[in-house]
């Protein structure tokens, strides 16, 4: 664990990096601290190992996090330098920190959606995520977080890849901040559950327009068989008709009789 005294090392060069507003240096370190302890706490020396943290970089990484819950800037440059890691593996360390922390950044698919023009590709997206999420639930114990950037932006990068939409998939990535293996695999996971979302909106598609066809038929074949009660009013129409017709025939026989008669 991190001790006060190590803390006080960084503090000196720390105060040439930021400028504070109203919270004093000391409630940032202490809020630094804070997540020092919590990153002893929730990750193991084999994970600590594994993303090549001493205990200068652990200092560095905890008191940017700080910096960046309170809202306050810092120089990056200057940052990584004093980490003693490269770059592209600070950001890695960084990204890995805050979500063992719970302090990575909450961005749902339509945010980012916006952001990397592709909007189409949403809803798919969203369905194709719960899908997977639903999958995961029905068989694993552990909980899992679905609403963080890496599992909305993979979802969005599996839906865009099967709508043939562009995105800037490189930039995603580093704003992630997870190993492109990692997310290259979590991609192809959810393209499965992509497809899997358009099979069963086109087996739904495939009903509905099997049930119109079926009552089309329905109606056609209707239309042609003959109707009973139809027929019995037309047979009666007929009769009524011929009854008619043959009482006047009768009326004009006997007219003409009697004026023959008369004649």
């Amino acid at each position: 664990m991190l001790t006060r005294q190590m803390f006080f090392v960084v503090k000196m060069v720390w105060s040439f990096l930021i400028t504070l507003g109203k919270l004093s240096q000391r409630q940032l370190l202490l809020k630094a601290e804070e997540y020092s302890h919590l990153l002893d706490i929730r990750a193991s020396s084999t994970s600590l190992s594994a993303l090549k943290l001493t205990g200068s970089s652990k200092i560095v990484l905890s008191l940017d996090l700080a910096a960046s819950t309170c809202s306050h800037a810092v120089d990056k440059a200057n940052v990584v330098r004093l980490s003693g890691l490269q770059k592209k593996l600070y950001c890695s360390a960084l990204k890995a920190v805050e979500n063992l922390l719970d302090l990575q950044e909450k961005t749902s698919i339509k945010e980012l959606a916006v952001q990397f023009g592709c909007t189409g590709a949403i809803t798919l997206a969203q369905e194709a995520l719960h899908s997977y999420e639903e999958d995961y639930n029905s068989k694993a114990c552990q909980e899992m977080d679905f609403t963080t950037l890496l599992f909305q932006g993979a979802a969005l990068c599996a839906a865009c890849r099967n709508l043939k939409l562009k995105m800037d998939r490189i930039k995603l990535v580093q704003k992630i901040g997870v190993k492109k293996t990692i997310f290259d695999r979590l991609v192809a996971d959810l393209e499965r559950h992509v497809i899997k979302v358009l099979e069963s909106k086109k087996i739904v598609t495939k009903k509905r327009s099997r049930t119109l066809l079926d009552e089309v038929e329905k109606q056609l074949q209707e239309s042609l068989e003959p109707n009973p009660k139809a027929q019995k009013i037309d047979e009666t129409t007929k009769k009524v008709n011929y009854a008619e017709w043959k009482k006047r025939i009768l009326e004009s026989a006997a007219q003409a009789k009697n004026a023959s008669e008369k004649s």
